[in-house]
This record gives structure tokens, sequence and C-alpha cells, in this order.
């Protein structure tokens, strides 16, 4: 086990917060060898999460940041994922 992979397991270890584990987790078996950098493959949504992103634009184009913060906990999603959702569908 790498020195990487020693802190991100640290880390795991030490967040509650599921969507962090699983960022973590990711991180930790997609980092590659060319200079440290990771590879970010394109977010895949669940169709519940599209049908309430689609609905909440038909409500409102632009989603301030509490109301964003607050979406985003409901759908298991972090606030950036929906604000970049947010920005493509304009």
């Amino acid at each position: 086990m790498n020195y990487f992979s020693q802190i991100v397991v640290a880390h795991i270890l030490q967040v509650q917060n599921s969507y962090l584990v699983y960022e973590m987790c990711f991180m930790l078996f997609h980092f590659k060898s060319n200079g440290g950098k990771a590879g970010m493959p394109r977010t895949q949504f669940t169709r519940m999460q599209l049908q309430k992103l689609e609905q909440r634009f038909v409500q409102q184009t632009f989603i301030q940041k509490d109301d964003r913060v607050n979406f985003a906990r409901e759908l298991g999603m972090s606030d950036r994922q929906v604000m970049v959702w947010f920005q493509n569908r304009r």
C-alpha cells in the first residue's frame, strides 16, 4: 500500500458521511501514476436523481447555495455535482 493509499484509508476510517467515503474510495482506486493526477469519469446519475433535477430545473433555472446544499443532500449528491448539473442544463 503506497503513501497515498494509507492517507485515504485513514480518512475513510474517520469520515461518517457516506458520500465522502465514496469519493475517497474512488480516489484510492482510480489514482493514476501519471504525476499523481486522478482521472475523473463522467458522473452517472440515477433515474430518480435525474427526475428530481429536471423537476427542480422547471421550477427554477438558478438555484441558490442554501437550496442547492439541501437539495444535494436530499439526492445523495455533492453540492458541486448539483451546481454543475444546473450549469450544464442551462
